[in-house]
């Protein structure tokens, strides 16, 4: 039989990319509602468009989460069904009441979060902040409802900015969440990663006060620091230039240490790939391992006796023989 070829993306890495898509749009169409001065027809339209795509990026979670997860699970998917109704409210309410009230709904929503975070957290500065913005977000949302000064577009972008903070972090956490820590630090301590870099930036700080002093074109300690950042990282813009004979050797010395620096984060790059994978073998091999003794202890023993066989009687031959 022809082995089974892995799939590209497992079920996991889908959710967890399309997530990311979803919150990257969402993010763009926080960012565009901020700059709104009056509600529209499109106004209305991309509040809707933004609460169904966080309501879909929620659904999203949800079944990357799993079951197994119950908590979580009943968390996002409540969100998704608060998220797609506010939707709905914008785009069929048509009215200013709509927008202010599905902005209070939201608010509520971020409440709710916030009282889950807070049974979780035992520090006293935290609980107090947590207390705090529960209050603040209670009181927004009721002044949302009931006072008449704020606008729906007013409502509508405080909105969009706590949901332009929640889908940067959601972006970020995505991003930096499949990075091993641990893994990483191991290597760039054996890389000598810590000391090159160390010795870069004193290199380059060093390097800016003698070009602020030397080079006649570079007036400032900032732009100090920018030629020599430029050097360092091979970008060379050219804004700056070095013409002094002890500028030009200070920027052949940050050229080379520039190449170096670079080495090193190509190796660390290359070595946490590689030992990544190795990695996941070997727990991929021990998994299976475990998974065979565990089978192997659940086998019941063979009977080490045969049952013996009797022996049938000839009816040709006399009894006297068969005997």
């Amino acid at each position: 039989m022809a082995e089974k070829k892995p799939a590209l993306l497992n079920r996991k890495a889908f959710f967890m990319i399309f997530e990311a898509v979803l919150c990257l749009i969402v993010l763009m169409l926080s960012v565009r509602l901020i700059s709104y001065k009056k509600v529209t027809m499109g106004y209305c339209v991309m509040t809707s468009t933004m609460f169904i795509l966080m309501s879909l990026s929620d659904y999203m979670k949800a079944e990357y989460v799993g079951k197994l997860e119950k908590h979580e699970y009943v968390k996002r998917m409540g969100y998704a069904a608060t998220f797609f109704i506010c939707s709905l409210l914008v785009m069929f309410g048509h009215s200013d009441r709509a927008l202010k009230v599905s902005a209070a709904i939201y608010c509520l929503t971020l409440v709710y979060s916030m009282i889950i975070s807070f049974s979780k957290k035992k520090r006293v500065i935290k609980l107090i902040l947590y207390i705090l913005l529960i209050i603040f977000l209670l009181l927004t949302a009721f002044s949302m409802v009931v006072s008449d000064e704020i606008s729906p577009v007013m409502a509508v972008g405080v909105v969009s900015i706590c949901v332009f903070l929640q889908e940067l972090y959601r972006l970020i956490f995505i991003s930096l969440s499949q990075i091993k820590y641990k893994l990483l630090l191991s290597i760039a301590t054996r890389s000598l990663a810590p000391q090159v870099l160390s010795g870069l930036v004193l290199l380059i700080a060093a390097s800016s006060v003698v070009l602020r002093s030397e080079e006649p074109g570079i007036n400032s300690y900032s732009d100090a620091l920018w030629y020599c950042f430029a050097l360092v990282t091979t970008i060379g813009f050219g804004d700056f230039t070095a013409v002094t004979f002890l500028g030009r050797m200070i920027s052949v010395l940050l050229g080379i240490y520039g190449i170096i620096v670079v080495a090193v984060i190509t190796s660390i790059i290359v070595n946490f790939y590689n030992e990544s994978k190795t990695e996941e073998q070997h727990d991929k091999e021990a998994a299976a391992e475990k998974k065979e003794d565990e089978a192997g202890e659940q086998e019941p023993d063979a009977s080490p006796e045969e049952p013996q066989k009797e022996e049938e009687a000839d009816p040709g031959k006399p009894e006297d023989e068969q005997k």
